[in-house]
């Protein structure tokens, strides 16, 4: 029997390995095993199991060894991962690691300890363990004490009994690990009329099929009750559920609930909890301890047995969507895939779908929908203001007008929002002279000044400069900072009302572990009145004494140059917009009222913004009516990247099945990030086999020296 093995950072899918006899019945796909490769021992993921093999016997090496199986993943789990490699164009060895916690499938996560501490011995290695029994020493600390030969004489000592070896997991206690709600807020019991027919409606459609749900609710219509109340059925049925958000600490309502409804059965997975708090989570999970899983797109992968339902809440939200490491997968997409590879219900939630969300569900028909068009009893929408601020003088990015209704807010006693997505505190210092705008030396973009640091900074690539004293081109001394950023925006506030609480909300305030959930229950709680931020405020707050919501700068992001300026707008906007739950008003200022994102939102009407979306996106071929794929290359000399590019596409352009179209190569957007200039080819597309088709032929590229080719698959990010 032989076994393809697949080993990641190694550029191909598989290699194949034969099979000892005692190991043949543990050989399943998904179990992790130690094989030799390159001199060297190292970990790899079971791919398939095949009883003959093409290669020459003498050149197949042996597996050597098989991992427990609490740290291996399912076999429908590598179906899935094969499905990602070779939609997403990524080599199985690189989609693997999607299914594993960082470091699992390094061999440096082995950790070792003495059997018995009455181990006479004079070599130094023992005497080392003697001294630190019982604790389990790292393989990493070991090589660090006593070199790489170390390795070898563990190996040796291992099979003689003397050491034992395991794998490194984290093994806090259960009660440690606990995360609690922050909130008090009661938990509905009973559906309304709206809810209860969305739950009938549910279950009547899996009762002949499980299919995937567009779940489209209004901001406070309780589509988060929604979910638990089908969760809640399934998991007391024995399965496993999936809870995918687009970042955890960024959803603290979502949060509070689940671990209000579901306690101890649930556990939260993401990037900001330790690589060995992760290995702990995936051996619950693939133990069916935890059959609650929330967390953002890496939940998916979890090893959930039984996994009976997946829920994707705000599905339009673009950080589900993976743009700069290989394989570039949209967890959404992904898990309506898994969904029907398990043959289980998979349910898409948002106030603002994305347009391919909603035509399918509408036009297509491949979702079914399930609406709830109405506010839950206790709620209502808010009255939309827009300012034109053309004609208007405006401090700090701030309306006399908008600065009264403040004024109103905070002496009725409510708490107010103030969104504006730019942080720093002014976008960009400008010579007054010759009007040259200081940039990054690194990036195509501009640097932005942040006052509490007293730096222009790259919000790209990080770099840091000191305000000159004249202009690096005209050398003018008449320089001028800019715009209006959130610190500028903060300051301001806190100049007009010193005598009350304020915070603010972005990338820089909440840097530090445990920010996000402090500002939010203060927030909640009246201890602040008013709280400034960028669009991290659009990510499921609810706070019930929220009176006014002000949009600081409704225009940026409409103008980006991006087909999907307009749907994103409008989508932040609503969302925005949507943290008040009582009545109350939202000021938006722009100097753009007549764009379709904006004019919609008074009225919040998504519909409308859509069909006229959808019209112009039928019109000039761009999704959901035709597929995009992107070729990103990047590299270092400019002249160079395009030569490369030019390359790419004559090939392409061979290659290319008629109904295929290219365009470019051209210059991204933001032609440099980190000095390297990045050119791109774009592919419009109806059918995925024509795509398929057309990009073999980069298999067989060479790709130069320090450059990079990134296929992009349903790219969201043209910038």
């Amino acid at each position: 029997m032989y076994a393809d093995i697949i080993i990641p950072d190694t550029k191909t899918d598989f290699f194949t390995y034969r099979l000892k006899d005692e190991h043949i019945s543990e050989i399943i796909p998904g179990r992790v095993v130690v094989v030799p490769f390159k001199n060297k021992k190292v970990k790899g993921v079971v791919y398939r199991t095949k009883k003959d093999c093409e290669l020459q016997l003498p050149e197949i090496k042996w597996v050597e060894e098989i991992l427990p199986e609490d740290i291996s993943t399912l076999p429908t789990l590598i179906k899935l991962a094969e499905w990602i490699s070779q939609y997403y164009f990524s080599p199985l060895s690189e989609t693997i690691k999607l299914f594993f916690p960082p470091k699992t499938l390094e061999r440096e996560t082995k950790e070792y300890r003495l059997k018995q501490q009455n181990v006479e011995s004079k070599d130094p290695l023992i005497q080392y363990f003697k001294k630190r029994y019982p604790r389990w020493i790292s393989l990493k600390t070991v090589l660090n004490n006593f070199g790489e030969a170390a390795r070898r004489k563990l190996e040796k000592l291992v099979r003689e009994g003397i050491i034992k070896e395991r794998e490194k997991i984290y093994t806090r206690k259960e009660k440690e690990f606990r995360v609690y709600p922050v909130t008090t807020r009661s938990i509905p019991h009973n559906p309304t009329p709206a809810q209860r027919e969305v739950l009938r409606k549910f279950k009547e459609k899996i009762s002949h099929k499980p299919s995937t749900f567009l779940l489209f609710g209004a901001t406070g219509s309780g589509k988060t009750m929604v979910y638990s109340w089908i969760m809640k059925e399934f998991v007391e049925s024995g399965m496993s559920v999936i809870v995918l958000v687009p970042e955890i600490s960024l959803t603290p309502q979502i949060t509070d609930f689940f671990l209000r409804i579901f306690g101890d059965m649930v556990t939260f997975y993401h990037s900001a909890l330790s690589d060995a708090e992760r290995r702990w989570i995936f051996t619950r999970v693939r133990k069916g301890k935890k059959r609650v899983i929330v967390g953002p797109r890496s939940a998916l992968f979890l090893p959930a047995p039984q996994l009976g339902l997946i829920v994707v809440d705000e599905e339009h939200d673009t950080s589900y969507k993976e743009e700069e490491r290989t394989p570039c997968y949209n967890a959404r997409d992904v898990a309506v895939f898994y969904g029907n590879l398990l043959n289980i219900p998979v349910i898409l939630g948002s106030a603002t779908p994305s347009l391919e969300s909603f035509y399918n569900a509408t036009a297509a028909r491949k979702y079914t929908l399930l609406e709830l068009k109405e506010r839950i009893p206790g709620y209502s929408n808010p009255t939309i203001e827009i300012i034109d601020m053309k004609e208007e003088k405006a401090p700090a990015g701030i309306s006399i007008h908008l600065l009264d209704e403040i004024k109103k807010a905070i002496e009725s006693n409510k708490q107010v929002m103030l969104f504006l997505n730019r942080r720093g505190f002014s976008p960009y210092l400008i010579c007054r002279d010759c009007g040259y705008i200081m940039k990054c030396p690194h990036c195509s973009v501009g640097l932005v000044y942040h006052k509490k640091e007293g730096v222009l900074k790259c919000h790209l690539c990080g770099y840091k400069a000191k305000i000159p004293d004249i202009c690096l081109k005209c050398g003018s001394p008449n320089l001028k900072l800019m715009g209006v950023g959130t610190q500028k925006v903060e300051e301001a506030i806190k100049n007009l009302f010193n005598n009350i609480q304020i915070a603010r909300m972005d990338v820089d305030a909440v840097s530090k572990k445990g920010m996000v959930p402090r500002i939010y229950e203060d927030f909640y709680h009246g201890k602040l009145k008013i709280l400034v931020g960028t669009k991290m405020l659009g990510k499921g707050f609810d706070f019930p004494n929220l009176g006014l919501v002000g949009i600081i700068n409704a225009d940026i992001g409409l103008g980006m140059p991006d087909f999907r300026a307009e749907e994103r707008s409008f989508q932040l906007l609503y969302q925005v917009a949507g943290r008040i739950r009582k009545g109350g008003k939202v000021i938006i200022q722009t100097h753009n009222p007549e764009s379709r994102a904006i004019s919609t939102i008074k009225k919040f009407d998504y519909r409308a913004f859509v069909l006229n979306e959808l019209a112009d996106r039928k019109k000039y071929g761009y999704p959901p009516y035709k597929r995009l794929t992107s070729i990103e290359i990047e590299g270092r000399g400019l002249n160079k990247v395009i030569e490369f590019s030019q390359t790419i596409f004559n090939l392409l352009e061979k290659s290319k099945k008629q109904e295929v179209e290219l365009l470019g190569p051209a210059s991204c957007p933001r032609e440099k990030i980190r000095n390297k200039y990045r050119y791109r080819i774009l592919l419009k597309y109806k059918k995925y086999e024509n795509l398929n088709a057309t990009l073999r032929v980069l298999k067989e590229i060479k790709i130069p020296t320090n450059f990079t080719l990134k296929v992009n698959v349903d790219p969201l990010n043209l910038m």
